[in-house]
């Protein structure tokens, strides 16, 4: 395993990053009780890609590879993955994250 990710896995990372982005430029705008749900729509809104880049690489047919060293080849599906953690671990953290902001807010 490497630390870059593989396939689209940089979308896991920036979709957080540039959801959080938009919601720190509306806080001024946002009263302070509401911020929470914000926060909270921010990562539910990140979880669905998450989610939906694992259900579209687990429908893609296995691509042949050609192990270098050995010649053998082997059959493999794409992996969505960003440090070591594919699209669906990604997109359950960012649920668990968005169930726990909602539950603080009471």
């Amino acid at each position: 395993m490497s630390f870059f990710p593989r396939g689209q896995g940089p979308w896991l990372l920036w979709t957080p990053v540039t959801a959080i982005t938009v919601a720190a430029g509306v806080e001024p705008y946002v009263a302070e009780d509401m911020m929470r749900w914000l926060l909270a729509a921010v990562f539910l809104v990140s979880a669905l890609p998450a989610f939906g880049m694992s259900i579209h690489a687990r429908r893609q047919p296995r691509r042949r590879e050609l192990e270098v060293r050995t010649g053998r080849e082997l059959y493999r599906r794409p992996v969505h993955s960003a440090l070591w953690l594919r699209a669906e671990a990604w997109g359950a953290a960012y649920l668990a994250l968005a169930v726990w902001i909602t539950a603080r807010a009471y």
